[in-house]
């Protein structure tokens, strides 16, 4: 923890085993979103929701790049970026991204590999 909030904060956490409040959780960017009471679940379900509308070729190059890329050296985060996203450019779901636009209907995707 001390690495993702402040030191004094951290450490107050866990020398008095006091739980950190969803609130303060949320300022430190630990929590990305807050619900009322028992609304959890619903927003989970609102938030894969958000991501399964999305092609999942991309998400998954998405994925790794968010989870990878910090660990990254600076010198070589565009290299390896590219070489995740260049096989989602030249999927089918990369064509399906544009016509459902242009055609007025919701995307098909299918984890659809290069054309």
């Amino acid at each position: 923890m001390p690495r993702r909030i402040p030191f004094r904060v951290a450490a107050g956490l866990a020398l008095t085993g006091e739980p950190l409040a969803a609130q303060l959780g949320y300022s430190f960017g630990l929590v990305n979103r807050l619900t009322q009471p028992r609304g959890a679940p619903a927003t989970a379900l609102e938030l894969a929701a958000a991501i399964a509308a999305n092609a999942p070729l991309a998400v998954l190059a998405t994925r790794s790049i968010v989870a990878g890329g910090a660990d990254w050296p600076a010198r070589e985060f565009w290299d390896r970026q590219r070489s995740l996203i260049e096989p989602v450019f030249r999927s089918a779901d990369a064509l399906e991204g544009a016509r459902p636009f242009a055609e007025k209907r919701p995307a098909r995707w299918g984890r659809r590999q290069a054309r």
